[in-house]
């Protein structure tokens, strides 16, 4: 029970609103409507023309029969489609699961069946470790196929492609914040496991193209982290990243 300092303050619209991504860019369509928000190789968007988007994804992800309570996962490289994807699937309800394009066909099966994906997104360039997943699942998921203009080659998967997909939602589209942040549609989840198969693509015949993988760079992150805790004392230390990596583990008390 509540003491003296809680009384008459339950939570209501003018003392309380849910952490969510969502109030993000719904601002920065009415304040920047037209500063660019997307740039994306030859493809620009503004931020009101990005709302949009993302509403029609919303939409169009409610009329297949996503909504609250479902996980959406996508298999996509930082393009257009995966920017919109962090607003619109939480927009209908729908809780994101990115899963990191570097793992292998077990991996991704692994985490599409521990996330219960009802929907695949995914990119063509990834066709190939996206279909030997599938063919690992029990059950059969749906895919739409996202073709990036800035890529060649690849196939198509699925039944329909990402830009004819939102086309058929509603730019419009009524979707609401989510009540509390516990709700699994206020945020994302990403596709790191904890358990089952985690081998990295890095090795494999079927590994992305170099402008995939430059999006993923853990250990220049791992040393930048390291820098600001550990900084070099003396001109006689290892100055490389993996060097300033294992000075900084040598600190730290697990």
């Amino acid at each position: 029970m509540g003491g003296k300092f809680e009384q008459d303050l339950d939570k209501t619209a003018a003392n309380h609103a849910p952490l969510t991504p969502l109030s993000f860019i719904e601002r920065a369509a009415a304040v920047y409507p037209h500063r660019p928000a997307v740039i994306d190789g030859a493809r620009r968007f503004t931020w009101a023309q990005t709302y949009a988007r993302c509403r029609r994804l919303a939409s169009a992800l409610s009329r297949w029969g996503i909504g609250f309570g479902d996980t959406v996962a996508v298999v996509l490289p930082n393009i257009t489609a995966m920017y919109e994807a962090h607003f619109g699937v939480p927009m209908c309800g729908a809780a994101l699961n990115a899963i990191n394009i570097r793992l292998n066909a077990e991996a991704i099966a692994f985490m599409l069946e521990h996330g219960e994906a009802k929907l695949l997104i995914a990119d063509t360039e990834f066709a190939d470790t996206v279909e030997q997943a599938l063919k690992l699942l029990k059950k059969r998921i749906p895919v739409i196929d996202v073709e990036d203009a800035e890529f060649q080659g690849g196939r198509r998967l699925g039944e329909v492609e990402y830009e004819a997909f939102i086309e058929t939602g509603d730019p419009d589209f009524a979707w609401r914040y989510p009540e509390d942040e516990w709700e699994a549609s206020g945020y994302t989840r990403k596709g790191w496991p904890v358990i089952g198969p985690t081998e990295s693509l890095r090795d494999s015949p079927t590994a992305p193209s170099r402008r995939s993988r430059e999006s993923l760079q853990p250990a220049r992150f791992l040393a930048g982290v390291a820098a600001v805790l550990c900084p070099v004392p003396d001109a006689g230390t290892d100055r490389s990243p993996s060097g300033r990596i294992q000075r900084c583990a040598s600190h730290i008390v697990w």
